[in-house]
């Protein structure tokens, strides 16, 4: 191949908003993909401005800051040009008086900036580009009418458990398919309620995987196709998991503000949470409140850990008998208020065999400001359990699979794949009707408290995401 032979890669961790880090962080992977001898550099489509910008992208003071800041970025290089997505007009004369609800690919070069169109192939140091904000699987085959050196995808998709195959094995099919290298470069990050892993990879055209970049991690890569490297291994898919979700405990917690978090040491998944919370934060800066004497975490794990009493407050309630819910809910109040006066984030061990059937207390066991197991499922609770237990000893003990996957099959097939009773039990014969069927009331009757549950952390397929089932689809 002619022209470029070396690209690097930028896989950052923006922030939305904060132009001044976002261009520090690029500038520094720029010029470490530099002293590598990299012909072209590529950066997420989220670099400069951040992750889901979401409603900033219609205010002007915005994107002036992205303008101002892709002029400071041209600046900083030098004569290897760059490619990065921003939302930005880029036009200081115009008046922004529309929406942009699509990011803008951008070609900086020292002291110029140019916008190039999706899908327009661009000829650069003597190679043939063609930049998408897409993702392969959104190739159509009359995009391409020729052959090209680079096809380069700037993604902003959010990460799920089933992603990291399916984009990698879309990426290669497209490299073969019309006989070009293939890029994926993406951003590192947390939003409200996604994860982005980064994962940016280059397959030659011959869909051989020349570079893989970590997950869930802030690097720099180069990709040199007449001489590649071994390529990072892909981990198991425990491990993958383990690493979004304290990657996304990680930066929930401390982009709202709080250093540690605070855990309620009585619940099912109360050591799992905790010894997740562990990896991601550090020991110090976890807190575990107990009511029943649940110390046992303490030592392994080194953290500290509080006991309180409700029998107090539960003995002054006039009027209302003192029902296990009753004393769920207070608690859930101590444990917030503990939380509140020292400053850390109260967090909720609710899963998703537990949210969709509606197996909560409102305001007891969904007191948090976050749910990391959220879109957990029994199974997947009991293979991190088992990931972890091989990081700490002495935390979980004896650890035994779940005995039945019926319960969670049913919500899989109502929730996930919104599916009717009616339809589950024509065509799965094998899950009992009355199980079928007492799931369907549960899903209806809890639908309401769905809606007032924390945050939490999606790891599930898009289209698998249901804060609440619709009624109408289990009124059959």
């Amino acid at each position: 191949m002619s022209g470029i032979t070396k690209v690097g890669i930028i896989q950052n961790a923006p922030l939305t908003g904060d132009f001044s880090n976002n261009l520090r962080a690029i500038v520094q992977g720029y010029r470490a993909c530099l002293d590598s001898g990299a012909e072209l550099c590529v950066a997420p489509i989220s670099a400069l401005c951040g992750l889901n910008p979401g409603d900033f992208i219609n205010r002007p003071s915005f994107l002036t800051q992205a303008q101002d800041a892709l002029i400071a970025l041209s600046h900083e290089i030098g004569e290897v040009p760059l490619i990065v997505g921003a939302y930005s007009d880029f036009d200081p004369d115009e008046v922004v008086d529309k929406a942009i609800t699509m990011p803008m690919i951008y070609l900086v070069e020292q002291d110029c900036v140019t916008e190039l169109d999706d899908w327009d192939v661009q000829y650069i140091a003597g190679s043939s580009i063609i930049v998408s904000t897409g993702t392969p699987e959104d190739i159509q085959a009359d995009y391409l009418n020729g052959p090209v050196d680079y096809l380069i995808y700037l993604s902003d998709t959010p990460w799920d458990t089933e992603s990291t195959e399916r984009h990698e094995v879309a990426a290669r099919e497209t490299a073969l398919d019309y006989g070009t290298t293939v890029i994926c470069c993406s951003a590192v990050g947390t939003t409200t309620e996604n994860l982005y892993a980064g994962r940016s990879t280059v397959h030659d055209q011959d869909g051989r995987l020349l570079l893989r970049m970590p997950a869930f991690e802030s690097a720099e890569g180069i990709c040199d196709l007449d001489r590649p490297a071994p390529v990072l291994n892909l981990p198991e898919p425990d491990a993958r998991l383990a690493a979004a979700l304290e990657r996304g405990v990680r930066d929930f917690v401390r982009s709202n503000g709080h250093t540690g978090v605070c855990i309620p040491m009585d619940m099912p998944q109360s050591l799992l949470l905790t010894t997740l919370c562990v990896s991601a934060l550090g020991s110090s800066n976890v807190v575990g409140i107990t009511f029943e004497g649940n110390t046992r975490a303490a030592k392994p794990l080194g953290i500290e850990i509080r006991e309180l009493s409700a029998e107090a407050p539960l003995r002054a309630v006039k009027g209302l008998e003192a029902t296990p819910a009753l004393e769920a809910r207070l608690r859930a109040t101590l444990l917030c208020t503990y939380a509140d006066q020292h400053g850390l984030m109260p967090i909720s061990t609710l899963t998703r065999s537990e949210i969709i059937p509606g197996n909560f207390t409102l305001y007891g066991e969904t007191c948090g400001l976050f749910a990391p197991f959220g879109s957990l499922y029994e199974i997947d609770v009991y293979l991190l359990s088992v990931y972890y237990s091989q990081k700490y000893d002495n935390v979980f003990g004896t650890l035994t699979e779940p005995a039945s996957p019926i319960r969670d099959r049913i919500i899989h097939e109502l929730a996930d794949l919104n599916r009717s009773a009616g339809y589950v039990l024509h065509n799965k014969t094998d899950l009992p009707e009355n199980d079928v069927r007492l799931m369907q009331r549960r899903m209806i009757a809890s639908a309401i408290y769905r809606a007032q549950l924390p945050p939490l952390l999606h790891i599930e397929p898009k289209e698998h995401r249901h804060n609440l089932p619709i009624t109408h689809r289990l009124n059959d």
